[in-house]
């Protein structure tokens, strides 16, 4: 009795086995072949194409009847038809191989570059593969195939991974958002080797920027990495535009999402290692002013130091302080912007925006990052005005005379740093 049972139990777990193996065959759908591969073609699969280049020519008029042109160029994104065969590709895009053998398949490689895909999701004729965010584009790293190993071979055939655009990196893409005449700076991304030449043009709405643009000189680049030398502009605000070279060889544009900012046409409160147009540090106890210790641009910064457990404002003022001196409202006015390196621990600071002094306002916080710099662009009209709940938009007629941070409760001694301290147009 107890033989019949293990042979019973044998007999069910080989039954069991038998019949995951046919059921792997029906959950795909087809039996895979046993020959060695082939790749007969690759196709599009619902594929995007980025950075189709748009540009428009706008003309205005004024009063006088003068009129004004300038070029806008947008980067759309279009979508290919299904099933278009092609032998080149983007990055991050899905394509279809079409071949022999094809359900064996045990690995894809892009240019070298093992790319995921799902057996399931294809035939043994099909293979639905994305093409990796890493793959190499530029020889010697890419050598224009995609291969395709099986338990039974191998199979080869000639594509070309195209180079992505040249784009700025999102996040830590540059090393400084502003700059001015001569100022270097150095822009991380990706596809920068393919730049012929970069231009600065003004953005659509600053009114003081828009339809100008102006050439940046390349000092040097690699594909991750540029460095570039600014011209003298009258641009207040602006994107960088790359000229570039495409794989297969034709020219295109690409404009960058990242805004830089023209140190040498805003109003300057903290910049060019000193204060400027009037104004000073304004602090409570005077532990506050210009060292060399850390600074973002030039050779200084204006550092501020807050008491631990006590409450602090440290800034600046225009003038003697009366409500009749310092800067006159205007809409041009659109951003306060600064550098500021955080000290020992993330701390919240409240800017004070106005004209009736330092004080303990707790308005218009920021939180600052502990021992890094940080770039802060805040648009002016969302600052509250001294302790109201207004802007300075409410309060046309006043001058803007005071700009501090004030920081309470602080657990222990800090001292930040502040550069580019100013107001952009």
């Amino acid at each position: 009795m107890k033989q019949a049972y293990l042979i019973g139990i044998y007999t069910l777990l080989l039954g069991v086995f038998i019949l995951s193996c046919n059921k792997k065959d029906d959950y795909m759908d087809y039996t895979p072949g046993k020959g060695a591969p082939t790749i007969t073609s690759i196709h599009t699969f619902n594929q995007v194409n980025y950075n189709d280049t748009t540009i428009t020519e706008h003309t205005s008029y004024d009063s006088a009847g003068n009129a004004t042109s300038y070029t806008d160029t947008t980067i759309g994104n279009t979508i290919v038809p299904l099933d278009s065969a092609t032998s080149y590709g983007n990055l991050g895009n899905y394509y279809v191989i079409h071949g022999t053998n094809l359900g064996s398949a045990t690995g894809v490689y892009f240019n070298g570059t093992q790319a995921y895909f799902n057996r399931a999701m294809g035939t043994d004729e099909t293979i639905i593969v994305q093409i990796p965010s890493k793959t190499p584009y530029r020889k010697p790293l890419a050598v224009d195939s995609v291969t395709v190993t099986s338990l039974y071979g191998k199979a080869s055939y000639h594509f070309t991974v195209l180079a992505p655009a040249p784009t700025i990196n999102a996040t830590d893409g540059v090393s400084n958002y502003n700059f001015k005449n001569g100022s270097i700076d150095t822009i991380y991304g990706v596809g920068l080797a393919s730049t012929n030449k970069v231009f600065i043009r003004g953005i659509g709405s600053s009114a003081a920027s828009k339809g100008l643009m102006d050439e940046v000189s390349v000092v040097s680049v690699n594909d991750s990495v540029m460095v570039v030398k600014f011209p003298d502009s009258k641009i207040t605000q602006g994107n960088m535009v790359f000229a570039y070279t495409q794989t297969d060889g034709t020219k295109d544009t690409a404009v960058s999402s990242t805004v830089f900012n023209n140190t040498d046409r805003a109003y300057q409160i903290f910049a060019n290692d000193n204060t400027q147009n009037g104004w000073g540090s304004w602090s409570w106890d005077g532990a506050g002013g210009i060292t060399n210790e850390y600074f973002k641009s030039g050779t200084k910064s204006f550092y501020m130091f807050f008491a631990g457990g006590g409450w602090k404002v440290d800034g600046f003022r225009t003038g003697s302080g009366s409500a009749s001196e310092g800067l006159a409202y205007s809409t041009d006015w659109q951003y306060l912007s600064f550098w500021i390196k955080g000290g020992n621990v993330a701390q919240t600071l409240y800017i004070n925006w106005g004209d009736a002094g330092l004080g303990q306002n707790a308005l218009n916080d920021i939180t600052v990052a502990a021992n890094k710099w940080q770039f802060f662009k805040i648009a002016i009209p969302t600052l509250k005005w001294n302790t109201t709940s207004t802007a300075w938009g409410d309060n046309k007629s006043a001058f803007l005379n005071t700009v501090g941070f004030f920081m309470k409760s602080n657990d222990e001694d800090e001292t930040l740093y502040i550069d580019d301290l100013m107001l952009l147009k």
